[in-house]
């Protein structure tokens, strides 16, 4: 923990690690303020309630996770494969050491059927934005082409990470070194690009 973060980030901080570390139904007030280094009075302060808390860190995860990446994917000075490198290695990075914050995020769709939450509309977002640029790059395919392998590519840089004891025997990439982990993105879009028919997209 950052003793140089303010009291209130203190604890954003250590809710985010107690989800990741507890899952968010194992998530206990007590056990954040002792990792925040404060009593559970100061985070009744700034948040008044348990849920409210769990809210604004996953909304602040949810930042990290998706909007920063939407802004390396605005960047036209660099290739549209060079971005979406850069994305899905931080992407796949996350996953791998944040699992517990990643099923938290796709808890209310996957397990209680909501249709309409915070990891979904950012989701959507994301790729959406995803999809624009690749058209914008390779304006002769078509945009449902475009995004049907958008969603094939994002759903394995999210599933495969979370879950790669399903796929330990079979994945030829080690997601835990780094070595492998890009080597995984690359083939994700080596298949993404060459769905789409185009193999001389630049690298840098």
């Amino acid at each position: 923990m950052n003793n140089n973060e303010s009291a209130e980030q203190r604890i954003l901080s250590a809710t985010i690690e107690c989800i990741n570390v507890d899952g968010i139904n194992g998530v206990t007030v007590r056990r954040i303020a002792e990792r925040a280094d404060v009593n559970v009075a100061a985070i009744n302060y700034y948040f008044r309630s348990k849920d409210r808390l769990i809210e604004a860190a996953m909304e602040q995860a949810a930042h990290i996770a998706f909007d920063e990446g939407m802004e390396v994917i605005r960047d036209r000075n660099r290739s549209i494969r060079a971005r979406f490198r850069d994305v899905l290695r931080e992407m796949v990075l996350s996953v791998s050491r944040n699992p517990g914050v990643t099923r938290a995020h796709l808890y209310g769709p996957l397990v209680e059927g909501q249709q309409e939450t915070q990891a979904t509309s950012r989701i959507g977002s994301f790729i959406e934005l995803m999809s624009a640029e690749t058209v914008v790059a390779l304006p002769s395919v078509s945009s449902v082409v475009v995004r049907a392998a958008l969603v094939e590519m994002y759903a394995t840089a999210t599933f495969v990470p979370l879950a790669t004891g399903m796929f330990s025997t079979i994945l030829p990439f080690d997601l835990q070194d780094e070595t492998g982990r890009n080597a995984f993105v690359d083939h994700l879009l080596g298949t993404f690009f060459r769905t789409l028919g185009d193999k001389s997209i630049p690298t840098n």
